[in-house]
């Protein structure tokens, strides 16, 4: 796990914070209020890679994820200009971020990252492409087709086998951009812009 180094509030930083444990703090703090305006947090990830750092917040229609609604997550760019209306102020008020960020938020895209047992069972028998933490059977990845989701084992089905993984070693995981997936994509995000007609009215504020 890579150890980040912060300025905190202009002063000279006394300690080391692990990426994950920023992570931690911020879904307390955040999953609240992204879930308040009626989305669902896929994922959050820092990038220090670059100046300056980068937070981005994943996000996605809860409904679509709570009908197992295939697609991008339903998720426009007025969506995510809420949302981050609401973040920032809460954000610009933490001591153990730098500075300096850039905010980032987004919906999870078509070839989005699977996270939670649920994502997997959302998505099994669709392409999926994993990275190890530690290698397995002497490779850092594969990809293949998610079969079954067991608890803390997964199946794919490789071109050559059938593999059963543990998913406590696996460091990313997510859909592989294919045709098939394009065209579910397409008529998921149809079938769900339908059902916000239906059912619910987005991108307006309280009050």
């Amino acid at each position: 796990m890579k150890l980040v180094v912060w300025d905190l509030g202009g002063r000279k930083p006394t300690f080391f914070m692990k990426m994950d444990l920023v992570i931690n703090k911020l879904r307390k703090l955040l999953i609240p209020v992204v879930e308040k305006k009626g989305f669902r947090v896929v994922r959050f990830k820092i990038f220090k890679d670059g100046k300056p750092t980068i937070l981005q917040i994943m996000i996605e229609h809860k409904d679509a994820y709570l009908s197992f609604i295939h697609g991008d997550g339903g998720v426009n760019a007025k969506d995510c200009a809420s949302i981050s209306y609401e973040v920032s102020p809460l954000l610009d008020t933490l001591d153990y971020l730098p500075p300096n960020y850039n905010l980032e938020v987004s919906s999870p895209g078509i070839d989005r990252p699977l996270m939670t047992e649920k994502d997997f069972d959302r998505f099994t028998g669709f392409e999926i492409k994993l990275k190890f933490i530690k290698k397995f059977l002497g490779k850092k990845s594969f990809s293949g087709k998610l079969i079954f989701i067991k608890g803390d084992k997964l199946g794919l089905n490789t071109s050559n086998e059938i593999i059963e993984i543990d998913r406590k070693n696996i460091l990313e995981a997510k859909l592989v951009l294919t045709s098939e997936l394009i065209e579910i994509s397409k008529k998921a995000n149809e079938k769900f812009n339908k059902l916000k007609k239906e059912r619910f009215c987005y991108g307006k504020t309280d009050g």
